[in-house]
């Protein structure tokens, strides 16, 4: 019996499920929960995959890897159908389960390099991914950043330039697939002018209709063309364009833009309904209830398995209502039904080189430090999430032949002293507190930045605020890229 016969013979509860995406959660040794296998038994199509960030389970690869595999089975004994389960992978697996797989910088690092890097790039995370058992790739993020005071996409993208984001953003498209993992283009119709981050409020943002046709909108027939699976829609409103309602509630973007005019015929997913933007305004069953009414068709819920029974209860009663219309949503189940992986179609390249660290002041003699000596480095935590990264500090400090231990000061018996930022959009109030430290200490002190740098000269961040030696690395999550930075900094005798 095919699929679409199967999914018509279903309650409309079970189709309803089929178009959620949710969070999945893990136990204290790292498998499902009772309430991840409740949803799979509801019907859900798609999950995060398992939690591993900030828990601290050793092997946690492997883990996600038996995770996964267990709630695909779960799901195929249940339904006969495998769900998607999606990973960020902003710069390699390890940024959704804090350890292994492959380190790759930030796209900001990618974008100043040749296509082929992001095309590489892509099918390392993309192998990665498929080798524990992912199937759904949230990348490549295609906003193009054109504000200064950006507060969420920053280090996320490829640069200011749509024409390089294109670029870029179609390779990395390129090397996800050919590994055999799904692709996710984010976030329509671009997130890269906004000053409100919409994860913590709604962003309202102005731009004109040249801006928005031929710069946020520029890279999208690129990936299109890529053949990018998904399109994931953004949470801001764009009034300057007509639009009232925040993007991934507007059936005109969605229906008339992304799919008439851009042509796009695969998945549409909205970001998160659980981001403040929408959260504040709409109850779990108003936001999927508008975002299926839009036109997406997964509705990224993100909510708790424990949740979603209620929620598909609300969702019963809304269809029935006529809230929810039967035709539109098998559009939808068609699209999603044929979201599979294909087999990976080449072998995976040689990992790129990255030249990942920018100095900032090269005039600044580097931290002479004696080969075994002790470096101490600063580091915000930030609540019980927040993955410390002494593994990967630990790591750097056997490349250098140095000591390397956290401090969020310099300490009088250390040879030296680095500040470690973060952030993807620059220096948090905590970490500008840790610098103003280092630069009145008298231990020799230096700043590893993670600013993004932007190709248009209106853009340059303002980093060289900070007197002590200072390297631009646009971000640390990667281990090759804090190794550069550090590297440019340290001089081990």
């Amino acid at each position: 019996m095919s699929e679409g016969t199967r999914m018509a013979d279903l309650p409309w509860r079970q189709r309803l499920a089929r178009l959620l995406l949710v969070l999945s959660e893990a136990d204290s040794e790292g498998r499902p929960t009772r309430e991840t296998y409740g949803a799979i038994d509801e019907g859900v199509g798609a999950f995060h995959g398992p939690p591993f960030l900030g828990v601290d389970l050793p092997e946690r690869p492997r883990l996600a890897a038996e995770f996964n595999r267990s709630i695909r089975a779960r799901s195929m004994d249940t339904w006969e159908f495998s769900p998607l389960i999606g990973a960020n992978a902003e710069s390699g697996m390890a940024y959704s389960t804090g350890m292994g797989g492959t380190d790759i910088p930030y796209p900001e690092v990618l974008g100043e390099q040749p296509a082929s890097a992001s095309r590489a790039a892509g099918h390392r995370v993309g192998r990665d991914l498929i080798e524990h058992g992912y199937t759904w790739c949230f990348q490549p993020v295609v906003d193009v950043r054109l504000t200064h005071e950006d507060p969420v996409i920053g280090v996320r993208a490829f640069g200011s330039d749509p024409t390089r984001v294109a670029e870029h953003a179609a390779a990395f498209t390129e090397g996800l697939r050919a590994a055999g993992v799904l692709t996710c283009a984010k976030h329509f119709p671009g997130h890269g002018d906004a000053s409100i981050d919409s994860h913590l409020g709604l962003p309202t943002v102005h731009r004109t209709d040249a801006d928005h046709h031929d710069v946020h909108l520029a890279p999208y027939p690129a990936v299109i063309a890529a053949g990018v699976d998904s399109v994931m829609t953004a949470h801001i409103v764009l009034p300057d364009q007509g639009q009232q309602e925040i993007a991934t509630f507007a059936p005109d973007l969605v229906n008339r833009t992304l799919r008439e005019t851009l042509g796009f015929t695969g998945v549409v997913v909205s970001d998160s309904l659980r981001m403040r933007a929408v959260s504040q305004r709409f109850t779990q069953v108003d936001a999927v209830v508008q975002a299926l009414n839009a036109g997406n068709d997964i509705a990224n819920i993100k909510c708790a398995p424990a949740q979603v029974s209620a929620l598909l209860d609300g969702l019963e009663q809304a269809f029935n209502s006529g809230r929810l219309n039967a035709e539109r949503l098998t559009q939808s189940l068609d699209r999603v039904g044929r979201l599979q992986p294909s087999a990976p179609s080449e072998a995976p390249p040689a990992p790129p080189a990255y030249d990942a660290a920018r100095r900032l002041r090269p005039n600044r003699p580097a931290l002479v430090v004696p080969r075994g000596g002790r470096v101490t480095v600063a580091f915000e935590r930030r609540g019980p999430d927040t993955e410390p990264p002494d593994d990967s500090l630990k790591w750097v400090g056997q490349q250098l032949g140095v000591d390397v231990h956290l401090s969020s000061v310099p300490a009088a018996e250390a040879e030296a002293h680095i500040v470690l930022c973060r952030d993807q959009v620059g220096l948090s109030e905590v970490e500008r507190d840790f610098v103003a430290a280092a630069e009145r200490s008298a231990t020799p002190s230096a700043v590893l930045l993670a600013g993004p740098r932007s190709t248009t000269e209106h853009l340059q961040t303002d980093l060289l605020a900070v007197s002590a030696p200072c390297v631009d690395v646009f971000a640390i999550v990667s281990r090759p890229t804090a190794l550069q930075g550090m590297a440019s900094l340290l001089e081990v005798t």
